[in-house]
């Protein structure tokens, strides 16, 4: 990822925690939320704030597409990628 990039991922990533920090989410729980937005933004080595719906469709087939077995079931890992935070001004996916 380029350095500004990663700076603005950053950012982005305190301001979820913070957010979740806030609502009084449990670590557990902000760790399965955050997660996802890590890989994510690993797999496609920019910040997933322009990530597409495409992009994201593209994400979860190789995420598929790598398991052995069927899919496990994490709404709220999807959640995280999908609509977290939910604060308007925080602007991941």
């Amino acid at each position: 990822m380029e350095r500004s990039e990663q700076i603005r991922f950053d950012k982005l990533y305190q301001k979820h925690l913070t957010t979740l920090k806030l609502q009084g989410k449990s670590q557990s729980t902000i760790d399965l939320y955050s997660r996802p937005l890590r890989r994510v933004a690993a797999f496609f080595d920019r910040c997933p704030d322009t990530l597409k719906p495409d992009d994201l469709k593209t994400y979860f087939a190789a995420l598929v597409g790598s398991l052995r077995g069927p899919p496990p079931s994490h709404p709220e890992g999807l959640a995280a990628l999908l609509g977290y935070p939910p604060e308007p001004n925080v602007s991941f996916p």
